[in-house]
């Protein structure tokens, strides 16, 4: 049996993952966590390094979707012209 507290830390964790954060570093993040508010500063700053670490996978994707219209865009030139 869960309460709406766990559901909710599961939740995070999964999200963690799903944003590429290792599992050391989830055990890392839940063992500050189970240490208490006393980590809280330890922890907000893993997770801006972590945000930084997204952030710059975003951009680097958002450069690869640039690059594939791009590329969309000139084969449907070519497509149109032999036509």
């Amino acid at each position: 049996m869960f309460e709406n507290a766990d559901l909710s830390w599961l939740t995070f964790l999964r999200r963690l993952k799903e944003t590429g954060m290792g599992i050391q570093e989830r055990l890392r993040f839940a063992g500050l966590r189970e240490r208490g508010d006393g980590t809280m500063a330890e922890r907000k700053e893993m997770l801006e390094e972590h945000r930084e670490v997204v952030s710059q996978r975003i951009e680097s994707l958002q450069q690869t979707l640039q690059l594939l219209d791009d590329k969309i865009i000139y084969y449907q030139k070519e497509v149109d012209r032999q036509s």
